[in-house]
């Protein structure tokens, strides 16, 4: 798993985790509307998940779909809809273990851990294969099209707030990327789809035509807004579009389409209304829900998992926590060639569309910068430290970083870390602070790492000091080993020179 999915992985395990996020003071949030959206709670964001989901339902309508997988299916919503409303061979897979957990607590819906461009499922494994606002997460979204393709028999779907129309789009889209742990970082072109599924019938449809102004509470209302907002009109060349939904029929697909759209709106509606999916833990059969025979995602030996299992085929042993199939490679490097290697095996005979295909990866490419192991940080502007927002950084005449901010808790972020936290004792900051405009003053430390990976006061270490300007040396231990976890990595360092305004000259930051 690259270092991009590994952390990836580690914040949304967090996310879905409500032991986790209690840990670190706040309350669990669905992602998805897992106990059903009531009137009033509507927002604009529902409603563009509504429409994803009437634009699902019209496909499995249409086609008499049998058998279906939501890949980043998160809570396994989209799944229990499916399963309820069209067939109950319905199964979700998503990078996050703590989701898939989720879905088995919620709904008792088939699921395992996978990374989307390595799926353990054969080729044609499902009928309809449905992928929403994941793609533009992905760093290998090339693969991940190509395995989509891979194991659906007859209908792929992609879905994306993010996709845009034409390549100048895009590379306006590109030049603002930001790096996060989960950012849109793979801005999805309504040509990729021609280029990926020659021979399919690719349809390429904008989402919404339009979005209300206000978005209506009652059932008849949303079903008549939500119906008049989905046409069939083609992304590249409607008017208007909030967002793109390709819809891509291995053979011709129904001349019909389309045609009970306003029914497959009302279906959706009426569930979301009527419906709280939430499964009663006395009635759930978790052993019985769906999941189709696991194949190896390293040499593709069939697998089948009790407790754990080690693969016929290469050796590699898989494991199971609580009803969750654990499918990704934790230590498998992504090889620079396996790319290449499967393009050259999609398209044997038309190596300009290998070409393509690869110069796209590299357009949608994002490397991480390296991350420091040194315990000495270097104190310069492009190694990659950054400021809280209305924070102003600058370079010290002489040396170290200067820290400027008005607003309240003026904060630094250091470069990307990778050190070991079990060899690690402490840190210390020299730094100068004048500006000082409070009767107590407070510096603090916070530790990002792979297991806890955002920025929570227990994972923090403070001391107080005088509220005169001047120079300090401050030399703090490391916050409680235990909330960690063995074998965690520190990631990066927050430091919080003062809790009010003033003006910071850091002179050093030092790991001991």
């Amino acid at each position: 798993m690259d270092r991009y999915s590994l952390r990836t992985r580690k914040w949304l395990d967090l996310r879905f985790d409500p032991a986790l996020v209690e840990l670190v003071g706040h309350s669990y949030e669905p992602y998805q509307p897992v106990h059903g959206i009531r009137p009033g709670d509507w927002t604009l964001g529902h409603f563009m998940m509504a429409a994803r989901w009437s634009w699902l339902t019209e496909v499995l309508r249409s086609t008499g779909a049998d058998s279906f997988l939501d890949v980043g299916g998160a809570e396994g919503y989209v799944a229990q809809l499916v399963r309820t409303l069209h067939t109950p061979r319905s199964c979700s897979t998503d990078l996050s273990i703590s989701a898939c957990e989720r879905a088995h607590e919620f709904f008792s819906i088939g699921t395992l851990a996978s990374e989307a461009h390595r799926l353990p499922f054969e080729d044609g494994a499902f009928s309809v294969v449905y992928c929403a606002e994941v793609i533009e997460h992905l760093a290998h979204p090339i693969e991940t099209l190509l395995e989509l393709k891979r194991v659906a028999r007859d209908v792929v779907i992609v879905a994306s707030e993010e996709g845009v129309r034409d390549e100048a789009a895009r590379a306006e889209e590109l030049s603002e990327r930001a790096l996060s742990d989960h950012m849109d970082r793979s801005i999805t072109c309504a040509t990729d789809f021609e280029l990926l599924f020659p021979g399919w019938d690719a349809r390429i449809y904008g989402l919404c035509s339009e979005l209300p102004t206000e978005v209506p509470q009652s059932s008849r209302d949303l079903v008549a807004s939500l119906a008049g907002a989905l046409h069939l009109d083609d992304f590249r060349s409607a008017s208007e579009a909030t967002g793109m939904i390709a819809v891509l029929f291995k053979e011709e697909g129904p001349a019909e389409f389309g045609s009970t759209m306003l029914t497959s709106v009302r279906d959706v509606v009426e569930f979301a209304f009527d419906h709280s999916a939430v499964v009663d833990p006395s009635k759930a059969t978790l052993h019985g829900a769906y999941l189709p025979p696991r194949i190896c995602v390293k040499c593709g030996a069939p697998v089948e998992l009790l407790a754990s299992a080690t693969c016929a085929g290469c050796g590699l042993v898989y494991s199971r926590q609580w009803m969750t199939e654990d499918f990704v490679l934790q230590d498998e490097p992504d090889s620079e060639s396996a790319l290449e290697e499967r393009l050259n095996a999609e398209f044997p005979d038309d190596a300009e569309r290998v070409a393509a295909c690869l110069a796209l990866q590299d357009l949608l490419d994002f490397p991480l910068s390296p991350s420091l192991s040194t315990r000495q940080l270097p104190l310069e502007l492009d190694a990659g430290w950054t400021a809280c927002e209305g924070g102003q950084l600058s370079a010290h005449a002489e040396s170290g970083l200067v820290l400027d901010c008005d607003a309240h808790d003026p904060c630094l972020f250091s470069p990307e870390l990778y050190l070991k936290m079990d060899e690690l004792e402490g840190v210390r900051v020299a730094l100068e602070v004048s500006g000082l405009n409070s009767e107590k003053e407070l510096f603090q430390v916070f530790f990002r790492t792979l297991n806890r990976p955002l920025w929570w006061e227990q994972a923090s270490v403070t001391e107080a000091y005088r509220t005169e300007d001047g120079s300090y040396t401050f030399e703090l231990g490391l916050p409680d080993a235990g909330l960690f976890g063995d074998n965690d990595i520190l990631t990066g360092l927050r430091i919080d020179p003062s809790h009010h305004g003033s003006h910071s000259r850091i002179l050093s930051v030092e790991l001991v």
